[in-house]
C-alpha cells in the first residue's frame, strides 16, 4: 500500500510517517509539503491513500481533492485539518474526501481509520 502525506508541517509529517510505520511497517510513504509537490506526486503509480491538510502555502487541500477525484474514483482521500468549521468539512465531501479529521480533537483516529481503510483496499484486491 502507499499512501501520500501532504501538510506544510514537517512536525505533522514525520509524526504521522513514524506512527503509521510503528503499526504498519509494510506500508511505503511518500510526503509533500506543498500543492504543487502534491500534484508532482499525483503521477502512476499513484497512492492508495492521501491524507492531506487543507491550508497549504501555495492553494488548499480541497482543491487537491477535487483534482484526485478527477483522476481516480478509488484513491481514499483523508482531510487531516485544524479546520473544524462545517463549511469547510462540506467544502471537502463536495470535493470528494471520504474522511475529515479534526487534527487537534481527532488525531487519536488517524490510524484507527487507516487500518479500515487498508483492510478494504486489501480485500479489494
Amino acid at each position: 500500500m502507499h499512501i501520500l502525506l501532504v501538510d506544510d508541517s514537517e512536525l505533522i509529517l514525520s509524526r504521522l510517517r513514524r506512527l503509521i510505520l510503528l503499526k504498519y511497517p509494510d506500508v511505503v510513504i511518500t510526503s509533500a509539503k506543498t500543492f504543487h509537490q502534491a500534484e508532482e506526486a499525483l503521477q502512476p503509480p499513484l497512492p492508495d491513500v492521501v491524507i492531506l491538510d487543507i491550508q497549504l502555502p501555495d492553494g488548499n487541500g480541497i482543491d487537491i481533492a477535487e483534482r484526485i477525484r478527477k483522476i481516480s474514483h478509488e484513491m481514499k482521500i483523508v482531510i487531516l485539518t485544524n479546520y473544524n468549521e462545517e463549511g469547510y468539512r462540506k467544502a471537502a465531501m463536495v470535493a470528494g474526501a471520504d474522511y475529515y479529521i479534526n487534527k487537534s480533537g481527532e488525531f487519536r483516529k488517524v490510524l484507527p481509520l487507516l487500518g479500515t481503510i487498508l483492510s478494504e483496499l486489501q480485500t479489494e484486491l
